[in-house]
């Protein structure tokens, strides 16, 4: 099955592919905390057996220096993800779309007054990642996903 094109939304989210380059550690836990949460569901009758599902699951095993994972922002939450697993000479890619929920909350916290010692202030999310430990790709990812 063929993954769809994404299309930027809006002018204002033509951003670039950005590579994270330092806390691939943080990365590896937003992940495992999404794998946990489909685990659950799977014990609730929801079956997530596809081939995405068994990368992002060996994505939070991998030594961090035999992984890549570039990103780009779509809309205000939304970023394409782009990932590169390396294991004994072979390479695994797969990409799929990250919606920071954490952000979000954050942002609606604030916007409605809330207040800064929540704990959702202390979950370090995406757009934290994008923020900063990225750096421009150093490859063509749109080449490399034949968009």
């Amino acid at each position: 099955m063929q993954k769809p094109v994404l299309k930027n939304r809006s002018s204002q989210y033509k951003s670039d592919w950005l590579e994270i380059v330092s806390r691939k550690d943080a990365f590896q836990h937003i992940m495992m905390v999404l794998n946990r949460y489909y685990l659950q569901t799977e014990e609730h009758g929801i079956e997530h057996t596809d081939p995405s599902r068994q990368f992002r699951l060996d994505l939070v095993r991998m030594d961090t220096d035999n992984l890549k994972i570039f990103i780009k922002k779509f809309s205000n939450y939304e970023y394409l993800v782009y990932s590169e697993l390396e294991e004994r000479e072979e390479i695994r890619t797969d990409y799929w779309v990250h919606i920071d929920g954490i952000q979000q909350e954050r942002d609606e916290l604030a916007s409605n007054g809330g207040r800064e010692d929540h704990p959702v202030f202390s979950i370090y999310c995406m757009s934290d990642l994008y923020k900063n430990n990225t750096a421009p790709a150093g490859m063509d990812i749109e080449e490399e996903l034949k968009l």
